[in-house]
């Protein structure tokens, strides 16, 4: 499956919402994080810097519900087996998931 990594690093304030990822310990690091708002979606870009032989689990969460669910509508560089790398992407359809 991969390391398990929590990342609560960033926490990146938008409007209607904010969230941070998910991380025990590990030898990794977020940098370069950006939250957009863009046609009801967020947009967050960010870099993963690891071993490249690893792969974790990116988990992202929201205030919505006061970070106690990870957000499950949001696809791209999140869930299992990502690999470190730059520009890394994630897209959270946050209107269809706060319906």
């Amino acid at each position: 499956m991969g390391s398990r990594c929590i990342i609560r690093f960033a926490k990146c304030l938008i409007p209607l919402s904010s969230f941070y990822f998910a991380r025990t310990s590990c030898a990794q690091t977020i940098e370069n994080v950006k939250a957009n708002f863009l046609d009801g979606k967020v947009i967050i870009n960010y870099d993963l810097k690891a071993d490249s032989n690893t792969a974790f689990v990116i988990e992202l969460y929201g205030s919505h519900n006061n970070y106690s669910v990870v957000v499950r509508l949001a696809q791209g560089d999140v869930g299992n087996n990502i690999k470190p790398g730059v520009q890394k992407r994630i897209e959270w359809d946050i209107k269809k998931d706060l319906k």
